[in-house]
């Protein structure tokens, strides 16, 4: 539904990180509504609280390097030779295309820090959990660096902008690591959309790299990357499962070549 009003009444955004944004205002309203309607029935889970704190002062440790990163990023991004995430690459395409007038090229930029800002906000959650429970913080913190960078008038003030940026990400953790302790279900619901982006990305690898080994050889090269696949399977994965099958393909490659040597296959 909010595609399909983003569409027609505001075509000159971008739907998908609109629809980012609210499922992610959904997810929040529905976690801390449950666990608000369960407080009373069940005692708040503290038990993460001293992990999150020290874990999180280990990242301030390293806030010098992490607002370095933050200023190159935002720089090299305000140069016009990287691009943020994928939901503001085609827009960014447009922007730095030959023939585009820099009103138009300035207004495509705008729309691609807007769109840029909203995944941003809608991945917080996520990140930040992630960083709390691990320890280590995103390379691009909560992405709102790259915003900066295409704003930006300059990279001098790009990086600056983007140091500063990056590290009151850094120096807000502590407070969002507080206030997730009060919210269990909105950590549950972060590590539910982390378990499903990574089952994600194994399909769409595994899908990817079958259509690759087809390509390479038919059913032949169909036959020889899935056997792969499945022996690594049974072998109890020595190769992680989403590397599975961008190694199958790899092999099924090699071989492909070593029978075309011994004469034993010819391409079509």
């Amino acid at each position: 539904m909010a595609r399909v009003l983003v569409v027609r009444y505001f075509p000159h955004l971008n739907p998908e990180s609109i629809e980012i944004f609210i499922g992610m205002v959904m997810l929040l309203a529905i976690a801390i509504t449950h666990d608000l309607r369960h407080r009373g029935d069940e005692e708040m889970d503290t038990s993460g609280l001293s992990v999150f704190e020290e874990r999180t002062s280990r990242i301030i440790k390293n806030l010098p390097y992490i607002a370095i990163v933050g200023a190159l990023i935002a720089a090299v991004a305000s140069m016009n030779i990287f691009a943020g995430s994928e939901v503001s690459i085609f827009t960014l395409e447009k922007a730095y295309s030959a023939g585009v007038t820099p009103e138009e090229s300035q207004t495509l930029l705008h729309q691609a820090a807007l769109a840029e800002f909203m995944r941003g906000l809608g991945f917080v959650p996520m990140i930040a959990t992630t960083a709390l429970a691990t320890g280590v913080y995103a390379v691009a913190g909560f992405t709102f660096v790259y915003s900066v960078g295409y704003l930006a008038p300059n990279p001098w003030i790009a990086a600056i902008l983007g140091a500063v940026v990056i590290s009151a990400e850094v120096l807000l953790l502590r407070s969002i690591g507080k206030w997730l302790g009060r919210y269990p279900s909105v950590r549950n619901a972060s590590d539910n959309i982390r378990n499903a982006m990574n089952m994600l990305m194994e399909t769409a690898l595994l899908i990817g790299s079958i259509f690759a080994a087809i390509k390479m050889a038919g059913y032949t090269g169909f036959s020889i990357a899935i056997a792969i696949y499945f022996l690594n399977e049974s072998l109890g994965r020595p190769v992680q499962k989403m590397a599975a099958p961008v190694v199958a393909v790899m092999i099924t490659g090699i071989l492909l070549n070593i029978l075309y040597w011994f004469g034993l296959f010819i391409p079509a």
